[in-house]
């Protein structure tokens, strides 16, 4: 319930819940009960939530299904769980999670792939589906993009044609990012996956970049 109120960025909310194994005073309480009222989760039976169990693979990928919006897709493609094992594997969520239970590196590997994928804002006419918005859960809810380029320009220099970036600065597939650490200079001519935050000047800060294995020009 905490990692996907995280992931969408939900403020935790207190109130009642039905669910006779969840006392208020338990550090899950108000994550459960927001993650509940949004809809992303539901208890084991009508009166117990049952957190101190080992949560199941079609559970935590119903979980993200829904949190993503793919939840009627899911639905159309048979429901739970068999839909929406067949819809995380069309959208590319359950790479790396397998079995019947959840492990800590699967549920980190489960956040990494959702946080990545596009939301669903989309259209069903009959048996089409449309997706209608490009947009990753990790751009809607905390103002991240993330991609995958070349570092051609630092604020001292550039690689081939590219001008310098100018100070506090690096150039990615031709677009400058602010660099939030003196060390992100140092990734000129590098091939790099990167996060970077748009702040409320609509500008880019390069919060994180990795470069790909010795890709470099």
């Amino acid at each position: 319930a905490k990692s996907v109120c995280k992931l969408l960025n939900a403020e935790p909310q207190t109130g009642e819940l039905i669910f006779t194994d969840v006392d208020k005073t338990d550090d899950c309480y108000e994550y459960i009960y927001t993650a509940c009222a949004m809809g992303l989760m539901i208890g084991k039976t009508n009166d117990e939530f049952r957190p101190e169990e080992f949560i199941e693979v079609n559970d935590a990928l119903k979980v993200m299904i829904t949190a993503l919006g793919y939840k009627d897709k899911a639905e159309t493609n048979g429901g739970y769980p068999v839909g929406y094992a067949v819809t995380a594997a069309e959208i590319g969520i359950s790479s790396g999670v397998s079995g019947n239970y959840m492990t800590k590196a699967m549920l980190a590997k489960l956040i990494y792939n959702t946080m990545r994928t596009q939301i669903a804002i989309y259209e069903i006419t009959g048996s089409d589906y449309e997706l209608k918005k490009d947009k990753t859960l990790l751009a809607q809810y905390h103002n991240i993009e993330f991609g995958e380029g070349l570092v051609t320009a630092n604020s001292r220099s550039g690689i081939k044609t590219t001008a310098p970036a100018g100070k506090s600065y690096v150039t990615i597939n031709d677009r400058q990012f602010i660099i939030t650490d003196i060390s992100q200079r140092d990734l000129l001519g590098y091939r790099v996956e990167y996060y970077a935050y748009e702040n409320s000047d609509g500008d880019f800060e390069l919060v994180f970049a990795l470069p790909k294995k010795t890709d470099a020009v």
